[in-house]
């Protein structure tokens, strides 16, 4: 995943430490030092019962991005992008 404007390679780390129900159930790192940017939460679309994945990103060079998780373009499905409107 990337974001346009800073090319980031990230990666949705389950979180093997979820003791609670509202904890995350993912860890959002970076693949190029391992800090830590956000985290996802499983979720269903209430109109189409579709099972999705909720992100919440931080970072100081684009502050906080809330998101969800989807299938990027092409022909793997392993890659993913994060769709989100910008706050302005």
């Amino acid at each position: 995943m990337g974001h346009p404007a800073l090319p980031a390679q990230i990666a949705l780390v389950p979180n093997s430490r979820k003791a609670k129900e509202n904890e995350p159930d993912y860890r959002i790192i970076s693949r190029k030092n391992g800090f830590e940017l956000g985290a996802g939460w499983n979720r269903t679309s209430k109109s189409s019962g579709e099972d999705y994945i909720s992100v919440s990103l931080s970072a100081p060079e684009f502050g906080t991005i809330y998101g969800n998780v989807a299938r990027a373009p092409g022909e793997d499905p392993t890659k993913k992008v994060i769709i989100w409107n910008p706050v302005n």
